[in-house]
């Protein structure tokens, strides 16, 4: 407004200023940066507090508490690590609930006026979230904080993979773990359950359990329940009686983890069911070893990493070990001179007893194993099921599509051989 009375239009002020040099928004307070988004949880209880002394001197003590420490409405904004974690609020009054609600971190948590409250009101929190311990927060109602922050501690054991082998009506599913595990185990309707107590789920044992799928497996599920997981596995093989379960743990130094076993056992005599394995080997010939199947399996081979089939046709592991060390007996006599060749040319005699050990200890490199166990498989399982057993034998840490593609390549390879003779 001029002096005069007159009044300039606004843009005439916005110029002046600039020319003056001074900053249009010089007195503007600097942007606060954003807060997650939060819902409101209204916590406030139907009544009042019961009326007492210090309400009756609440007007002279606002003097100096605060001119809004009464009277105003409040907000307390819960936070957590994780962000995302589930709440639980519970309003107490004298020892007694007077209020409760749940919702998910970030929240913000309507409270009564603190003249509606006693010095008696608590606000109690608990926070979960899968993988960490519960946590219980306890917050005198009158408490001055706008803000609460609960960090939740991890569960110290967590499931980091898991592997499936089946072969001849038998199988085992390990859980590779960092700690040693406590487990609860009970047969269901469908199969059977799991309950891991302290422990979370690695994103790879996640996609691991998707995979599992053999002829006593049909699916499994992972839930988290709080601080325990639950696994969920589908096998009417098991659910009917048909196969027995038998947990046991061990610890895998070399890669530094902990392994619960469950070994699925048929019911009635294995030892029929190993006699038809032994039988469907004994009827594999030299055709196995062929120049095509040779192909095939150092194309597989290529596909797959040297220390995961180390691993997987070692004729010490427990489940498949018996049925290596008689697939690699049965290579050296179907073997052109019955000679057992490695991949890096070494050659050891079948029938010298001290060379086929030697063998034996390195079975994973023994050039035509691996088209040997494809051709045993065929003999042992539908065409539906072949791929899932030859993956669970020869690579069971490998992922259902890495290994579909490198058996398609492998296969491939093979047939290319056999049309061009």
């Amino acid at each position: 407004m001029a002096s005069d009375g007159r009044a300039y239009p606004l843009s005439l002020l916005f110029i002046a200023l600039s020319l003056a040099g001074l900053p249009i928004a010089a007195c503007a307070a600097a942007p606060r940066p954003a807060l997650p988004a939060s819902e409101l949880i209204d916590l406030a209880p139907d009544r009042r507090a019961s009326w007492s002394g210090e309400k009756l001197l609440a007007p002279l003590t606002r003097l100096f508490l605060g001119s809004g420490y009464w009277y105003e409405p409040r907000e307390l904004r819960v936070e957590t690590t994780p962000s995302d974690a589930v709440l639980e609020l519970f309003y107490v009054r004298a020892n007694m609930q007077r209020g409760y609600e749940q919702g998910e971190a970030p929240a913000r948590v309507r409270l009564p006026a603190r003249i509606d409250t006693s010095d008696r009101d608590v606000l109690s929190i608990r926070a979960s979230a899968p993988g960490y311990r519960t946590a219980t927060l306890q917050l005198p109602v009158r408490s001055r904080q706008a803000t609460v922050q609960i960090d939740l501690e991890p569960v110290a054991n967590r499931l980091l993979a898991v592997e499936h082998r089946y072969f001849a009506g038998s199988g085992v599913l390990r859980l590779l773990t960092r700690e040693r595990s406590t487990l609860r185990l009970q047969k269901g309707a469908g199969g059977f359950t799991l309950v891991l107590l302290e422990t979370s789920l690695d994103p790879v044992a996640l996609a691991q359990l998707g995979e599992l799928q053999s002829g006593l497996l049909l699916r499994a599920e992972a839930q988290a329940l709080g601080e325990d997981l639950l696994l969920l596995v589908g096998s009417p093989a098991v659910a009917d009686g048909r196969v027995e379960l038998r947990a046991s743990q061990d610890e895998d130094r070399v890669r530094g983890v902990h392994a619960l076993s469950l070994v699925l056992a048929p019911a009635d005599a294995e030892a029929s069911r190993v006699r038809r394995a032994r039988e469907r080997l004994a009827g594999l010939d030299a055709s196995s070893v062929s120049e095509c199947s040779l192909r095939f399996d150092r194309a597989l081979r290529a596909s797959l990493d040297p220390e995961l089939l180390a691993r997987s046709l070692s004729v010490y592991d427990p489940f498949i070990g018996r049925y290596v060390r008689a697939a690699l007996r049965r290579l050296g006599e179907i073997a052109p001179d019955h000679a057992l060749l490695l991949v890096d040319g070494t050659r050891f005699r079948a029938d010298v007893p001290l060379e086929f050990e030697a063998a034996a200890g390195r079975a994973g490199e023994a050039i035509g194993l691996l088209a040997l166990f494809r051709d045993l498989v065929a003999a042992l399982e539908p065409a539906e099921l072949r791929a899932a057993t030859l993956r669970s034998v020869i690579a069971p840490g490998l992922s259902r599509e890495r290994f579909a593609v490198a058996l398609a390549g492998a296969e491939a390879v093979g047939e290319a051989c056999r049309s061009a003779r």
